[in-house]
């Protein structure tokens, strides 16, 4: 089923959340400025990079997606953030035996 185009748009957000945004928007643009062509151009794609290098594909439940959050904080950390993880009920996928039979 094909739907209208206004039909697949994004709801308006409250008044009180755009004015909040709108709040940030110094923040936001002086973190882009520095992450793009300030002093720390190329820093988010280099950890990005070695974050999935590292870690790798990090599937609901796996043991890779605790390692993902480990590799993480210790990475946030180390640059002097207060970081705290927290635990989260995630549920686990496991492939199963695959199997195929040719006629």
């Amino acid at each position: 089923m094909l739907l209208p185009v206004a039909a697949l748009a994004a709801p308006e957000a409250p008044p009180q959340v755009l004015a909040q945004i709108q709040a940030m928007k110094p923040d936001i643009d002086r973190i882009v400025a520095a992450v793009t062509e300030g002093e720390f151009s190329g820093e988010a794609w280099r950890r990005l990079a070695d974050f999935t290098d590292t870690v790798g594909n990090r599937i609901s439940g796996s043991e890779a997606l605790d390692m993902g959050v480990e590799y993480m904080a210790a990475a946030m950390a180390a640059d002097g953030l207060n970081v705290t993880a927290e635990t989260a009920s995630v549920p686990s996928w496991h492939r199963g035996n695959e199997w195929a039979v040719l006629k």
